[in-house]
């Protein structure tokens, strides 16, 4: 099985989910029915990851709109440092 993963964090989301997929996916076996205690522990498992990729993407979204913050100030401070050189005299 072939993953597509991405470094961009736009995608981490859907990294995460290619990544978890690809996992379950090796784990599977034809025939073979999972014991009560082993698809419990799966279950929880999953509910982990699913909660920490939500944290994740919690705190990307906060970074993004930190950086678009930081950016807009430094457009305000570029903006008023524009100088107008002084006519010259005759």
């Amino acid at each position: 099985m072939l993953l597509h993963i991405s470094p961009k964090e736009d995608d981490l989301a859907e990294t995460v989910c290619s990544l978890s997929f690809g996992t379950r996916a090796r784990r599977a076996h034809l025939g073979k029915e999972l014991s009560a205690e082993a698809k419990e522990q799966r279950t929880r498992a999953m509910d982990d990851m699913m909660l920490h990729m939500r944290h994740l993407e919690d705190e990307c979204q906060r970074a993004i709109k930190h950086i678009r913050t930081v950016e807009l100030v430094i457009m305000e401070k570029r903006s008023s440092l524009i100088v107008i050189p002084p006519q010259k005299i005759r």
